[in-house]
């Protein structure tokens, strides 16, 4: 079986075993100036975006930013 591609994220997702959801969102690059993948965005529960991540991103810094935002 051929590894998961960049056309089958899904398949990436399974793959690596993530666990915590994936979203497509096709129409928000332009919206929220997405410039390059991977681009990481945090949006609040009205749908503001509050902090931007591009390029990878160590688990500890993630936690940090969302955690930011649950406050």
């Amino acid at each position: 079986m051929a590894a998961p591609s960049a056309q089958d994220p899904e398949g990436f997702w399974q793959a690596n075993g993530y666990s915590f959801p994936m979203v497509h969102d096709v129409d928000g690059g332009p919206k929220f100036n997405v410039e390059g993948i991977p681009t990481t965005l945090f949006i609040d529960a009205k749908g503001n975006l509050v902090d931007k991540q591009v390029g990878g991103m160590d688990q500890a810094t993630f936690e940090s930013k969302l955690s930011q935002i649950l406050r």
